[in-house]
């Protein structure tokens, strides 16, 4: 029901002095959502989340969320998100969007935890496997292995023929300092002689260099390396240890040719293409070949005029 002309001021007066008027409130807020003041939506709708209960909690929850969103401010919808999760835990749209709150502004345990709770509510097997191997790779990422773990065997076990969830717990070891155990994991997977996609074999030895970098074993990593990059050119994080690792060990062929290659890919990679010229262009100067360097380096230049590095390697061969 939309409110009369010049309702907005009376019913902000009131509700400042009327706090606990849930009904004054929501009427303000209508009034706001439909003028787009979202300072004053978010406002309202945090107070309402305080006060109110069952749908009217819920609703003014989302409504705060979606202020805060409008106006650039995810993270002021955590508070009053979370709020509401603990009076009503068993809310699908709540957990749903203070899951997209902590996505926007990177509250990654957070996001894990929530995860392991709306998958012991999922009721379709594959989406509840996914947010487990989610919740699991997010622990690990941030090294906490011991929650982790429990999730990882969890994903192992519901599907043990998928080479992602074997992957997985070859993480969990690694995280853990465990590289024998990853190795071995590895080495079991790959004589298995099964046919697999040669993305899933690059993932394997992509591991198998992680764990012989942990041992110390420099030539076995970039064996690893390499044949997980003959596997797969596309995965840019594998592309990017490689050539970080080239470089290192200073095999400038090596190293070239698979910058060159990132400048091909189109998904995530550490690398970017700026850089992946820019790198080159370095190698070739160091190689006292300063047609290749400044060939490579207006390569670099062309992708990112502005990057300060890239002014500054132009400036060192003499060129603008």
């Amino acid at each position: 029901m939309r409110a009369p002309a010049g309702t907005g001021p009376l019913l902000l007066d009131w509700v400042e002095r009327e706090r606990k008027d849930a009904a004054a409130l929501e009427l303000l807020q209508e009034i706001d959502i439909a003028e787009e003041r979202w300072e004053a939506v978010a406002k309202a709708s945090a107070r309402l989340v305080a006060i109110e209960q069952g749908e009217g909690q819920v609703r003014a929850a989302l409504r705060l969320s979606h202020a805060c969103q409008q106006m650039g401010r995810p993270e002021d919808a955590r508070a009053g998100l979370e709020h509401a999760r603990r009076k009503q835990p068993g809310v699908k749209e709540i957990r749903t969007e203070l899951r997209r709150i902590y996505e926007l502004v990177g509250a990654e345990r957070e996001l894990a935890k929530l995860l392991v709770a709306e998958a012991e509510e999922e009721a379709d097997p594959a989406v509840r496997l996914e947010m487990t191997r989610r919740a699991a790779d997010i622990l690990l990422q941030h090294g906490d292995v011991e929650a982790a773990l429990p999730l990882v065997r969890t994903v192992v076990e519901a599907n043990p023929n998928d080479i992602h969830a074997t992957v997985l717990l070859a993480d969990a070891h690694l995280a853990a300092g465990e590289a024998a155990e990853a190795d071995a994991l590895m080495d079991a997977v790959l004589s298995e002689g099964r046919t697999r996609k040669p993305s899933e074999v690059a993932l394997l030895h992509h591991r198998k260099a992680r764990a012989a970098g942990i041992r110390g074993a420099a030539d076995e990593q970039l064996a690893s390396l390499q044949a997980a990059f003959a596997q797969d050119k596309n995965n840019g994080w594998i592309a990017a240890e490689l050539a970080d690792m080239a470089e290192a060990v200073e095999d400038w062929d090596l190293a070239v040719k698979v910058l060159r290659t990132i400048t091909l890919i189109d998904g995530e990679c550490p690398i970017d293409r700026t850089h992946a010229f820019l790198r080159q262009a370095k190698i070739a100067h160091r190689k006292g070949d300063r047609q290749r360097a400044v060939l490579w380096a207006r390569k670099a230049k062309h992708e990112n005029a502005e990057a300060p590095d890239v002014v500054e390697f132009l400036a060192e061969l003499g060129e603008s």
